[in-house]
């Protein structure tokens, strides 16, 4: 037997009694408004049941709470998984599910069950694997990814590095004041960090630092042999062809075997300065040439194995 769709008008009465058996539905943030009854009453709310007296609340939560007295009744649609597909419709937010929506969904039907919500889901990935993922997480993590602060891997990157809900909070509030891709960034550089260093240690070092040193630190203990490299470069064009007007720019990421030197002229005045900074920079060039045959990551992670 399949479903019936049949309109019903509740009193205020009826509506409080709904809402008061069973919120378990109510699980969609941020729902779209629903239309009022004369423009589209395939927008009422839904519940679920063979009656008005004995039915539970499906769909439409904010309107029941406002008060609506015309909702639609589904009968004959007991299994989780098809009530689902008609709140879904309901919703009709294909591709914009939060995660905890998504959780939501998982604990009424089932992990199991959430691949036959995938048409309607539209997630980016299984559906049931991403909520495993996600449901995999603390609660802080949850929360961080539904927000959109962080995303699905980084978080699960931060969750190996630790389980304490406490010291993910503040690692997160590390991050918290920099943009989406920085805070990536940078929660990926502590957490290979702290892989042989102190967690401990290194969180109330980044802690009490501001806020704006945090980035440009980490990078430096991650990578210290690149920035050792590119500190060299630049105290070269700093301390020997300061004021001559000649440039030095090292290959990107020190990938090649080969400097860039450049300048501008306007006069034989000028040409004589720059002239006089290449004399300068030929007693540093097969220093740095010497740097360009070097690993700038070879400073390896896994020497020290660090720990909370």
């Amino acid at each position: 037997m399949g479903a019936t769709l049949t309109l019903e008008q509740c009193t205020d009465s009826q509506i409080s009694g709904i809402l008061a058996r069973d919120r378990s539905w109510d699980i969609f943030i941020d729902p779209p408004t629903v239309l009022r009854d004369n423009e589209a009453t395939l927008r009422l709310p839904v519940i679920a049941g063979s009656d008005v007296a004995g039915a539970v609340p499906l769909w439409g939560f904010p309107a029941l709470r406002r008060g609506a007295g015309s909702v639609l009744l589904v009968s004959g649609v007991d299994r989780p998984v098809e009530r689902a597909k008609i709140a879904l419709d309901q919703e009709d937010r294909s591709g914009r599910y939060r995660w905890r929506e998504l959780a939501g969904l998982a604990a009424l039907v089932g992990l199991d069950e959430l691949p036959q919500l995938a048409s309607r889901l539209c997630w980016d990935g299984p559906p049931d694997l991403m909520a495993r993922r996600y449901l995999a997480l603390v609660e802080v993590l949850q929360d961080a990814v539904d927000a959109g602060a962080v995303d699905m891997v980084t978080a699960e990157g931060l969750a190996q590095a630790t389980s304490d809900p406490e010291t993910v909070a503040r690692i997160l509030n590390l991050a918290g004041h920099v943009s989406f891709s920085n805070r990536r960034q940078m929660i990926k550089l502590f957490c290979q960090v702290a892989r042989r260093e102190s967690l401990t240690g290194l969180l109330a070092e980044m802690e009490r630092i501001p806020p704006a040193e945090r980035l440009p630190r980490l990078f430096t203990r991650r990578y210290p042999r690149l920035t050792a490299m590119r500190a060299q470069v630049e105290r070269v064009q700093r301390e020997v062809l300061r004021g001559t007007g000649v440039r030095l720019a090292e290959p990107p990421n020190f990938e090649g075997q080969r400097f860039r030197v450049s300048f501008e002229v306007g006069s034989t005045q000028e040409l004589e300065q720059r002239q006089a900074g290449l004399d300068r920079l030929k007693g540093e060039l097969d220093a740095l040439l010497g740097i360009l045959f070097e690993d700038p990551e070879a400073d390896s992670l896994d020497t020290a194995p660090g720990g909370e």
